[in-house]
């Protein structure tokens, strides 16, 4: 099987492939299946807007577009406690979004990480 490369999907085609993975499902868990096509369409919207990876800045560690500010950052800032409207606020002109898309790119990682290691 083929790995697919979501980065150059549109947000529409995005719904669209996330909602024939999950064809014939139940009505009563449908909504939930849109709900999360929905949030994943954005997701991939907002990393492909404000994400990015340049070897020669951080060390190819994925940052915030324009900025120094990396993904892993935002999430430790969180995990100790921090809110995200709070480390936002202190760049103002970088989109909340931006940060918001930082922190669930961190968590996936994490989370892909930890698998990787159980």
């Amino acid at each position: 099987m083929s790995s697919l490369d979501t980065d150059s999907l549109s947000p529409h085609e995005a719904v669209f492939l996330a909602m024939q993975a999950v064809e014939g499902v139940r009505v009563g868990t449908g909504e939930v299946a849109l709900d999360a096509a929905l949030r994943t369409a954005r997701y991939m919207t907002l990393r492909r807007r404000y994400l990015v990876s340049d070897q020669s800045i951080r060390g190819g560690s994925v940052i915030l577009r324009g900025t120094r500010i990396t993904a892993a950052s935002v999430a430790a800032r969180i995990d100790y406690g921090e809110a995200l409207g709070e480390i936002a606020a202190e760049s103002p002109e970088i989109p909340s979004e931006a940060f918001e898309a930082a922190l669930i790119f961190a968590k996936a990682q994490k989370e892909s990480r930890r698998e990787q290691v159980a």
